[in-house]
């Protein structure tokens, strides 16, 4: 191989050059000579793809060749070879006939599937009322009265809000006045796709603070467990976070009422049975 020219050592390896499969000490020295002499590559490239084509063109099928082996067989072993090519064939036109049954079944369970996800109503997202309610009581915090889509102090004039509006199908409960110097701004209805949520907001100027009695179609068993309070015969669920706090209760067979402002969840229980939430004295 050291006698050898550029050219010769070039050659004898060119197949593998154009493979990339080129041993590693003749490497750089047979891929400098190839990109040096680009038009022998290319050459070659065109003989060979010829060569390549030219024996396609011989290539006899599985057919071709049985019926060579006819006319080189005596009779009986031509009968045995007309014999299994019919069987040959026999077992390809079971299996086209399988395999178009098997695509039909597969299309039409297709069709079925799609046809079920298509039609079927999207699954009902949960509604996560502790998270969602306590960003909404710490969004509407700042707000001012304007912001409420009825600013009142009366709450009969809230009662009455609730009762004509179709929204709810459960009419929301409204607690009566509070202890303390707690006075109503007003009312809001948020709507969410999978809740409509009544909010009434109130404020004590003395304290500078707002809490927020919220009630919302649901069962008070679909919130995370918690400590369960009860002051004077009054059950609630409280939960404490580094925002703010929260109590829950079942103020009827279908409605969940929550309190949630910055006071410790028992005074924010006292303050709901102070606004009669045991006997729902509005209602």
């Amino acid at each position: 191989m050291e006698n050898l020219s550029e050219q010769e050592l070039f050659l004898s390896h060119i197949v593998e050059y154009m493979d990339d499969n080129l041993p590693n000490e003749i490497a750089n020295k047979v891929s400098d000579y190839g990109k040096k002499n680009e038009a022998e590559v290319e050459k070659f490239q065109k003989i060979r793809g010829e060569l390549q084509f030219s024996l396609q063109s011989l290539y006899l099928s599985e057919d071709e060749l049985l019926e060579i082996r006819r006319y080189i067989r005596n009779e009986e072993e031509r009968h045995n070879m007309d014999e299994l090519r019919i069987v040959n064939i026999e077992k390809k036109e079971r299996w086209t006939h399988w395999r178009r049954q098997l695509g039909f079944i597969l299309m039409t369970l297709a069709i079925i599937l799609i046809a079920i996800y298509v039609l079927s109503p999207p699954p009902k997202t949960k509604f996560d009322a502790l998270q969602s309610l306590v960003y909404e009581a710490m969004s509407n915090e700042e707000n001012t009265s304007a912001d409420l889509h009825l600013p009142s102090d009366d709450l009969q004039d809230i009662k009455d809000f609730f009762d004509k509006n179709p929204q709810f199908q459960e009419k929301p409960k409204v607690l009566g006045p509070l202890e303390n110097d707690w006075k109503v701004d007003g009312v809001s209805i948020i709507d969410y796709d999978i809740a409509k949520i009544a909010m009434v907001r109130y404020s004590n100027k003395e304290l500078g603070e707002s809490i927020f009695h919220f009630t919302y179609q649901g069962n008070l068993s679909d919130l995370e467990k918690s400590q369960q309070g009860n002051i004077d015969g009054f059950t609630y669920q409280a939960y404490a976070s580094d925002k703010m706090n929260i109590i829950a209760w079942q103020s009827s067979e279908h409605l969940v009422s929550m309190i949630i402002g910055h006071r410790a969840t028992d005074e924010l229980a006292k303050l709901a049975i102070g606004g009669g939430a045991q006997q729902n004295p509005l209602d």
